[in-house]
């Protein structure tokens, strides 16, 4: 059945945005007992078909990490995965690749961004340190590639101490960090 045909029975994207249908995402994918639902299987299919029409095309970013999206997509590569969502009209996607960096296309750049080296004590709270660091790039204006340099400075903080947040710094430190931490290679 083509696309238009399911559009009568779905919420439009006002109702989609005022109903907070995009916590259902982060539900289904980071809860272990719905990994069932993927591309393979039939409610996985549909529920990633309605994902497709209802919410990604009102998105101006996406945040996830490479099983996250591959779940998603069915791509494995992150370029393959960021291309499929924004060809399905997500604005900016990051795949957040952990210590490999990050990888980011939002149309006018696209690129990977290495992760800072840092010797890690507790990876708790990194993907969420990274996006929160990346949000306040974005939204001071910054270049896609500077914003998500400054989430791979968040993210590495993040992971140099014990709890969520305990290692993550002010923004003068943290503007510091990426400026003299070296890369992984």
């Amino acid at each position: 059945m083509p696309r238009k045909h399911f559009r009568k029975f779905l919420p439009d994207g006002d109702t989609v945005r005022d109903h907070k249908y995009l916590a259902w995402l982060g539900t289904w994918l980071h809860h272990p007992n719905l990994w069932h639902l993927n591309r393979d299987s039939v409610a996985g299919a549909v529920a990633i078909g309605l994902f497709a029409l209802i919410v990604l095309p009102h998105l101006d970013l996406l945040f996830g990490n490479r099983d996250e999206l591959a779940r998603v997509t069915g791509a494995e590569d992150p370029p393959r995965m960021a291309a499929h969502l924004r060809e399905l009209g997500v604005g900016t996607v990051a795949v957040k690749l952990g210590e490999d960096g990050a990888y980011v296309d939002g149309g006018n750049w696209r690129g990977r961004v290495p992760a800072f080296s840092v010797e890690v004590v507790d990876t708790t709270g990194a993907g969420d340190a990274f996006c929160g660091g990346f949000l306040t790039g974005y939204l001071a204006g910054w270049d896609l590639e500077r914003t998500t340099r400054f989430a791979n400075a968040v993210g590495a903080m993040c992971v140099t101490a014990m709890g969520g947040s305990t290692g993550i710094s002010g923004m003068d430190e943290t503007l510091h960090f990426m400026d003299t931490a070296s890369l992984r290679t």
